[in-house]
């Protein structure tokens, strides 16, 4: 696309950048020389390639355009990149990505803020919200954009500690029973018996699996840290129906559509359930089928190899993947009735160790 020259200068304590190409010089000052490199190369980069937009273009960009730009800049990096990708083209559907980026103003996105929270959880919100604000920066930063953040004046929704949601009796299997999915279900039973997140399920590769020693190697973490994950029986069980090969991968789904088949099936779970309640006249159930996560099954695997009694909390951590002990408490909410009759159980043998002691059978 033509060859370009960059030159950078010093002057009263900024640095001036001036790239030329064919069509005359594009010129911008900073304070600091790194930011100065990294824009004179940007700018080269685009123009080689071919996306180069003069200033004038780029104040002319709408924030659906400069989405989809940082989706194929950005976010094409990162380790999440599908699920990021799903979440951006989501941003897009509202109708504030037809404005142009600079006639974008913090009222506008406080608004669509509340929008936002009207129908999701805040957690949701806010990363939707942390896309938006780092694509206004690399639309200032790198593309030559004279545009303030305007994600940095507004509020951003308060997230609670963690969620405490646990599988009620019969809920998971009422969902997947409504599911068109065939892969959720061995998916979702995973979920419960490894307490993996779905971006490890579903990147599993057969060379991972190891079924004669019961192991599951994850290479691709969200932490970047690999783990070795033990099988249970059901475990093992789950994988054999799958047909295990030498190679390839277990499941064909990406993330955002197990994601999409998790809440369409609730969704029908929940009506199935509402119906058959109002034809037997039973009250329905409070919290039953109710804000159920696919991510919560993993809380209930955390808990549930806690209250299996036979791990202890470094190993629990090693199973999960969690690096603090912080993190791996907001994902453990323990049954009380099963921790009662722990306590109940381990009364009882201490009485009976003690009736021993007394009779001198010890």
């Amino acid at each position: 696309m033509g060859e370009t020259v960059a030159n950078i200068t010093e002057r009263k304590g900024k640095y001036h950048v001036r790239v030329y190409r064919k069509e005359g010089a594009v010129c911008k000052s900073f304070i600091l020389r790194k930011d100065a490199l990294a824009w004179a190369r940007q700018v080269e980069s685009d123009i080689q390639s071919g996306r180069w937009r003069p200033p004038s273009a780029n104040n002319a960009m709408t924030l659906k355009e400069a989405l989809n730009r940082y989706s194929a800049d950005v976010t094409v990096a990162k380790k999440g990149a599908a699920q990021e990708t799903y979440v951006i083209q989501a941003i897009i559907r509202d109708r504030l990505s037809a404005s142009p980026l600079l006639s974008i103003k913090p009222v506008d996105i406080a608004s669509l803020r509340d929008r936002w929270l009207a129908t999701l959880a805040p957690a949701t919100v806010r990363r939707r919200l942390a896309i938006l604000s780092h694509c206004f920066e690399i639309a200032h930063k790198e593309w030559a954009i004279e545009v303030t953040n305007p994600l940095l004046s507004i509020r951003k929704p308060t997230v609670s500690n963690g969620r405490n949601r646990r599988l009620l009796p019969g809920e998971l299997e009422a969902v997947l029973k409504t599911s068109k999915s065939a892969e959720l279900s061995p998916i979702a039973h995973l979920a419960v018996e490894t307490a993996m997140r779905l971006s490890e399920i579903i990147q599993l590769q057969w060379c991972d699996v190891s079924l004669a020693k019961r192991f599951i190697s994850l290479k691709d973490t969200k932490n970047g840290t690999g783990r070795v994950v033990p099988l249970s029986p059901e475990a093992v069980a789950i994988l054999q129906r799958l047909q295990p090969r030498s190679e390839g991968a277990l499941f064909r789904s990406n993330g955002a559509v197990i994601s999409k088949a998790w809440r369409r099936a609730l969704t029908g779970a929940y009506s199935l359930y509402k119906r058959q309640c109002v034809e037997s006249g039973s009250a329905l159930l409070a919290g039953y089928l109710s804000d159920l996560h696919f991510h919560d099954l993993r809380h209930e695997a955390t808990s549930r190899l806690f209250e299996r009694g036979v791990f202890g909390t470094m190993e629990v951590a090693s199973i999960t993947g969690h690096k603090t002990l912080q993190m791996l408490s907001r994902y453990t909410h323990l049954n009380a009735t099963l921790l009662a009759e722990r306590l109940a159980h381990s009364s009882n043998q201490s009485a009976v160790v003690a009736d021993a002691v007394r009779k001198g059978d010890v």
